[in-house]
């Protein structure tokens, strides 16, 4: 299911797709490809098709490669609406609620802790973004609290994937 938003009113908010530009050293570029897809004059506070964005996510991993989604990823942390915890595993337990503060419309996706120990958990999700853009998110996410992170996809099936976030 990745990059099929779960339904065609999904919204996403300007703060995600602000990471987009981020991501890119060459700005221009950055707003071309959005505006591409439809997403001119990205704003802050204001909402646009995830299905836009998803369009444009795949043309970047067609063009530059799943890296430079794992980039654009990693970059949420800066500019999305987060709930704020004062460890991870409270974070990455509140994390569906921070994607439902990004995100409007969507039912379906969701996240869970499904294993933790004193240095790693296991969150599982259900969600329309590519594994490469969600490997980048929780590196992100977790570099709020250790330095060294490493993210990776265990589980990836139709529905399903986990992910096994150490520090």
């Amino acid at each position: 299911m990745e990059y099929k938003s779960f339904n065609k009113e999904v919204l996403v908010n300007g703060e995600v797709i602000s990471s987009f530009i981020k991501a890119f050293t060459q700005t221009n570029l950055a707003t071309k490809i959005l505006s591409k897809h439809g997403l001119d004059d990205i704003r802050e506070g204001k909402w646009y098709k995830q299905q836009n964005y998803f369009n444009a996510l795949k043309e970047i991993e067609n063009t530059f490669g799943s890296i430079m989604l794992t980039q654009v990823g990693s970059k949420i942390v800066k500019t999305a609406k987060l709930i704020k915890s004062d460890n991870i595993f409270d974070f990455f337990s509140e994390i569906g609620t921070s994607y439902n503060m990004n995100h409007r419309g969507d039912d379906k996706s969701y996240y869970k802790i499904v294993e933790k120990s004193s240095n790693y958990l296991i969150l599982e999700t259900n969600n329309p973004y590519p594994d490469s853009f969600d490997r980048g998110l929780y590196t992100g996410f977790a570099q709020q609290y250790f330095d060294k992170i490493k993210v990776t996809t265990i589980l990836r099936d139709s529905e399903t994937r986990q992910y096994r976030v150490k520090w």
